[in-house]
C-alpha cells in the first residue's frame, strides 16, 4: 500500500456534508450562537431525548450452552502485530462483504484477505505521512456495507497547538490490490474550538447515510477536560 491520497482541499469539509454537534461550548460561544469556521455546517447543540422506560421482561430460563457458535478463532501473533501491542489493547474490527477483514489495536493494525484465517501487520506509524506529533495510539475501524468502504480513524500526538483525528477510507478492492487509502485530517480548530485544544478518546459509527464521529476535547496544557464534539460526514462523498 504505497499510494496514500489526501483528499484536497481537506479544509473544505463542508463538501462532505459535515454537521457539527457541540457538547460543551468551545470558548467564546454562547448558547444559541452558531459556531463559525469553514467546516461548520448547520451547528446544533446536541440534546438527549428521553425515552419511556420499557416494562421489565419476564424472567426466562438460561439459553442452552451450545447456542453460541464461534465461527473462527485466529491468533494474530507476530505476523499480525509485530508485537506492537499494549496492555490497553482497545481492539476494533471491521469485515467486508468479500472476506476482507481489518483489525486495529494499540499500536498496530492487521489486514486479512481470507476471511480472518491469516493476518498481515500494517504499521500505522509509517503507512501515512507524518503529521503533528506523529501517530499516537487510539484507532477505530468501521465498514460501510452500502459503499464497500473501510473507514479507519487514527489519533495523532499533539504539537504545540493541537492534534488531529485522521479519517482514512479504502474499498475492499483497494486493500486487495494495494491501491492505498484516501484520508482527511480533522483538528479541533477546524470544528470551532480555539487553539491549544486536542482530541482524545475518539469513537465512530456508521449510519445509513452518514459516518458519525465523536471525540472528547482537552486543553493541550494541563490536560483539563473541556467538552466533546460529535460530527457527521456523508458516506457517499467519502466514497466518491
Amino acid at each position: 500500500m504505497n499510494r496514500i491520497t489526501m483528499s484536497t482541499p481537506f479544509t473544505a469539509l463542508a463538501a462532505l456534508g459535515i454537521l457539527l454537534f457541540a457538547l460543551g461550548q468551545p470558548a467564546g460561544a454562547q448558547d444559541g450562537t452558531a459556531l463559525t469556521g469553514t467546516a461548520v455546517v448547520e451547528p446544533h447543540v446536541a440534546r438527549a431525548e428521553l425515552l419511556p422506560t420499557p416494562p421489565a421482561a419476564p424472567e426466562e430460563a438460561l439459553s442452552a450452552p451450545n447456542d453460541f457458535i464461534v465461527q473462527r478463532n485466529t491468533s494474530l501473533g507476530y505476523a499480525g502485530t509485530h508485537n506492537w501491542t499494549s496492555s490497553t489493547n482497545e481492539p476494533s474490527l471491521a469485515e467486508s462483504n468479500s472476506d476482507v477483514v481489518f483489525f486495529s489495536g494499540n499500536w498496530y493494525a492487521s489486514l486479512s484477505l481470507d476471511g480472518g484465517q491469516t493476518f498481515s501487520f500494517i504499521n500505522p506509524f509509517t503507512l501515512f505521512p507524518a503529521s503533528y506529533g506523529g501517530f499516537c495510539c487510539d484507532q477505530v475501524v468501521q465498514y460501510d456495507r452500502s459503499h464497500d468502504l473501510f473507514i479507519w480513524l487514527l489519533q495523532y500526538v499533539k504539537d504545540s497547538n493541537a492534534n488531529i483525528q485522521r479519517i482514512a477510507v479504502a474499498t475492499s478492492a483497494d486493500l486487495r490490490n494495494g491501491s492505498g487509502w484516501t484520508y482527511w485530517d480533522i483538528t479541533p480548530q477546524l470544528l470551532g474550538w480555539p487553539s491549544l485544544r486536542e482530541w482524545d478518546f475518539p469513537d465512530m459509527s456508521v449510519g445509513s447515510t452518514y459516518l458519525y464521529v465523536t471525540s472528547n476535547v482537552f486543553a493541550t496544557s494541563g490536560g483539563s477536560s473541556l467538552g466533546s464534539t460529535v460530527w457527521r460526514m456523508s458516506l457517499a462523498q467519502l466514497a466518491a
